[in-house]
């Protein structure tokens, strides 16, 4: 029986592990659509963002967002690639 309750506590700490890890690198493990952020006047990205499952709603969100927002990144999960879109100065 103690074995049981060892194996039990055992698989507990494992899985509390296992999903620490997984909320602390969630980037590692999407593999599809489109991540946009805005990023505050301090150049900090914000605590929210938007998943999108094709570019082009990618860039509608991120032309939306450039209205509020002077910075915008859109990153392409299958690639990780980065995309930065910082909005122009009134007047340029």
């Amino acid at each position: 029986m103690l074995l049981v309750v060892q194996y039990t506590m055992l698989l507990a700490d494992f899985i509390v592990e296992a999903r620490n890890y997984v909320n602390d690198h969630l980037d590692d493990f999407t593999w599809e659509g489109f991540d946009v952020y805005a990023y505050d006047e301090k150049g900090e990205q914000l605590n929210w963002g938007y998943t999108c499952s094709d570019m082009e709603d990618a860039v509608d969100r991120k032309d939306m967002l450039l209205k509020n927002y002077s910075k915008v990144v859109i990153r392409d999960n299958a690639t990780r690639s980065v995309f930065e879109y910082i909005r122009a100065a009134p007047g340029a």
